[in-house]
């Protein structure tokens, strides 16, 4: 069998097709079964599904190089609303950013406190108590955080 160590000159460029796949951080050296035979893990790499089940591992530096977890890549507005629409009881797909808080999703002010919380603790920042008078709606609430995140 041929040992090939670079590639040959006429290869092409090809990008990696964007797919979810689930993972997790193996804290301990561990062997996996893969498609390709039996591979053994340093302890901080990643075991991987693939797309089809098929289990394998990932050297820590390369994940980290390869893979974004997708709750980081949410937008602020998708996360803000899927906040919202758990405090509501409402579905994300029926909120409108020029919904009040207090007249169309009969939010009070306890709700409210409880809605900032979540969004200071979601967005690791802190809403200045002067500025929650002036938050009536959601887009407020969205423009305040994508300013000062």
């Amino acid at each position: 069998m041929k040992k090939i160590t670079t590639l040959p000159g006429d290869f092409k460029i090809y990008v990696k097709k964007p797919i979810s796949v689930k993972a997790i951080q193996i804290d301990e050296p561990f062997e996996v079964e893969t498609l390709e035979g039996t591979f053994k893990a340093k302890a901080g790499d990643y075991l991987i599904e693939g797309v089809r089940g098929e289990l394998y591992s990932c050297d820590k530096e390369i994940f980290g190089e390869t893979y974004d977890l997708i709750d980081d890549m949410m937008p602020i507005t998708n996360k803000i609303k899927k906040i919202i629409a758990e405090y509501s009881n409402r579905k994300v797909d029926t909120l409108k950013l020029v919904d009040n808080f207090q007249n169309d999703l009969d939010f009070d002010d306890l709700d409210m406190v409880e809605l900032i919380m979540e969004i200071e603790d979601q967005f690791e920042m802190v809403i200045d108590d002067t500025v929650l008078d002036k938050i009536q709606n959601i887009g407020q609430l969205i423009n305040y955080v994508e300013k000062n995140k």
